[in-house]
């Protein structure tokens, strides 16, 4: 375990946890509750995270915000703004309450995992409500669509809770781009399109050759005197001689 560091002194806390490999945990700490969250494949409440407690525990670390310097404080701010909690709060020019912090950096955290399919009980537990048992499974953004900004990241993060009947905890309704999300779901319903067409074609190019493979089988005979043309049907071992109406069908 290294690089342990506040990232929003008070609030948010990260550290590099080794496992099967390097994880960055995240605790969010949100008056007398704590929240983890890690780039592994459980996302919360994970050996990790368990594991970074167990650590603040054993040196004594406090957990309340640090007293720091103006130049340290500064600092923090920076790191602040690289995150996506700090590109609301500057967009927002407002500070956030510490359930939008800690509803963002578990955001972060998803984001950071590049989990692009995910259970929708993910999304109810973001959102902080009681666990969701449902199986279904929701993409976050296509593969050919993975955001490379907080802008994009937050549009589809909208579209996802929006197609699970959840809603987006205010005010991250006022820092969606209106625009933005209108190329977003265009582009997005253009690669559905694209991808129904080529199910289609698979399956008509699947039921050409299956229908090539259970077709007769002709063939031309070429004798002294006369030219002969057999036929051998699906599931038959010899050419037998061909009618008349056969030819037609063919023709």
């Amino acid at each position: 375990m290294n690089g342990v560091a506040w990232c929003i002194p008070g609030q948010v806390l990260e550290a590099k946890v080794q496992g099967s490999k390097l994880y960055t945990t995240m605790l969010t700490f949100d008056e007398d509750r704590v929240f983890t969250e890690c780039t592994c494949e459980y996302g919360d409440d994970c050996k990790h995270g368990a594991a970074l407690i167990l650590e603040l525990r054993k040196h004594a670390l406090e957990v309340k915000a640090p007293k720091v310097s103006a130049e340290a404080a500064s600092m923090a701010q920076a790191t602040a703004l690289d995150s996506l909690a700090g590109f609301v709060s500057t967009k927002l020019g407002r500070p956030l309450t510490k359930m939008i912090v800690g509803f963002l950096n578990r955001a972060e955290n998803l984001w950071k995992s590049d989990r692009r399919v995910i259970e929708q009980s993910v999304l109810h537990e973001l959102c902080g409500r009681q666990r969701y048992w449902g199986y279904g499974q929701i993409d976050l953004y296509p593969a050919e669509l993975k955001p490379t900004s907080p802008d994009e990241y937050l549009v589809f993060l909208s579209i996802a809770l929006q197609k699970s009947q959840l809603p987006l905890p205010a005010p991250l309704d006022e820092v969606i781009d209106p625009k933005l999300q209108k190329e977003i779901k265009a582009k997005w319903q253009r690669l559905k399109e694209i991808a129904q067409w080529r199910s289609s074609l698979a399956q008509w190019q699947e039921m050409t050759v299956s229908d090539a493979l259970e077709a007769p089988v002709l063939r031309l005979i070429l004798l002294p005197t006369a030219a002969v043309v057999q036929v051998r049907h699906p599931g038959e071992s010899e050419f037998g001689k061909v009618t008349q109406k056969l030819l037609k069908e063919f023709g």
